[in-house]
């Protein structure tokens, strides 16, 4: 039984060429390099040997960018959590080979039936800034946190079209929230396993505010544990005090 979770609620849904792979006009540079720093995981793990099987497809991933030898693969940004493009995350034999147990898709539509051994979600996002990604955040890190934690043996893999703007958005929220990064950390330290990340000024503005979320949100995990601490702290006082009197 394919299992395939889609996060609602469902916003409208443009065609992926028009608006996904279209660049937009805050992102000055989208070229992908010729390959990822050496931090990455290894190319011959993450490249699929069905070029012409799946040409089209790989045209959509490279569409509109200068460098013909672009190709697609994934990088692994925390063990077991990884970031690719639509290409890598829809081959087969390269899930097989990473052991990946569970596909996040953010693309504004699906692209693939994946096996039943394989969990997947569906995040329903475009690629241009007036998107509601913060609306999703929340519930996507919280399965790919539950994935991660169930077992050492699951491995996640989050995708986009290109692996630079909506699942590199995630993947930072994700460091955030579970590890406890600032954003421009969390940022940064993506970027140095896949230099290609840049999310558009949208995604950016969001996960700003997704930053003073955690803040506020740690804040108040805090605050009842000093309350409790002080009124029993006060009750022990007023107890003494009453010994004392008697």
């Amino acid at each position: 039984m394919l299992v395939t979770i889609a996060i609602t609620p469902i916003t409208s849904i443009a065609g992926l060429h028009r608006s996904s792979v279209a660049m937009s006009a805050d992102q000055k540079v989208l070229l992908p390099p010729l390959a990822d720093k050496p931090t990455s995981i290894q190319r011959s793990l993450t490249m699929d040997g069905d070029y012409f099987e799946r040409r089209e497809l790989r045209i959509v991933c490279t569409q509109k960018l200068a460098l013909e030898d672009f190709r697609p693969q994934a990088s692994e940004v925390i063990p077991r959590l990884y970031l690719s493009d639509l290409y890598t995350a829809t081959s087969p034999n390269v899930l097989n080979r990473l052991g990946i147990t569970h596909v996040v898709s953010v693309v504004g539509r699906p692209w693939h039936r994946y096996p039943s051994s394989i969990k997947h979600l569906s995040v329903p996002i475009e690629d241009n800034r007036k998107a509601d990604l913060l609306g999703y955040l929340d519930a996507t890190v919280t399965w790919i946190h539950h994935a991660l934690s169930r077992s050492d043996n699951n491995r996640v893999l989050v995708h986009c079209v290109w692996g630079m703007s909506r699942s590199a958005s995630v993947i930072v929220a994700y460091l955030m929230a579970m590890k406890k990064m600032p954003l421009q950390l969390a940022l940064s330290f993506v970027r140095l396993k896949r230099s290609v990340v840049r999310p558009n000024i949208g995604f950016m503005s969001q996960l700003q505010m997704y930053e003073l979320q955690q803040i506020k949100r740690e804040k108040r995990r805090r605050i009842p544990a000093n309350l409790l601490k002080t009124e029993g702290q006060g009750r022990r006082l007023i107890g003494d005090l009453e010994t004392i009197q008697s």
